[in-house]
């Protein structure tokens, strides 16, 4: 998927992330904070080389690095919400008969909650 283009080259990102870089993104979310953890998954995602196009170019602006921060993480958190609806899907039947009719989820909950934003 296209993110951003420097100088007529365009640099992209994978429109479904694997779900061990949003593993990674979320511990070093809550070892580093937001903005280290923001620029190491965008460097993860984009390859070095494009990181230090958009870092040496100029004309960058911080909004347009916001957006560009905002879609990554949207994009690589989104993939583990997606694998988990894909994996209930394929076999949330049988993972309720297990569970007595209820679906079981892994913090301990019963039921199916999705946050909105």
């Amino acid at each position: 998927m296209d993110l951003f283009s420097i100088d007529e080259v365009m640099y992209q990102v994978p429109a479904k992330p694997r779900v061990n870089i949003a593993l990674k993104y979320l511990d070093n979310l809550r070892r580093m904070g937001p903005v280290i953890a923001d620029m190491m998954l965008l460097e993860e995602l984009i390859g070095t080389e494009a990181y230090q196009a958009l870092s040496n170019y100029e004309d960058l602006k911080g909004s347009d690095l916001k957006t560009i921060t905002d879609t990554v993480v949207r994009l690589t958190l989104g993939a583990m919400e997606d694998e988990d609806d894909a994996d209930a899907d394929e076999s949330g039947a049988a993972k309720a008969k297990q569970n007595g009719g209820r679906r079981r989820r892994g913090n301990g909950t019963t039921g199916r909650t999705k946050s909105g934003g």
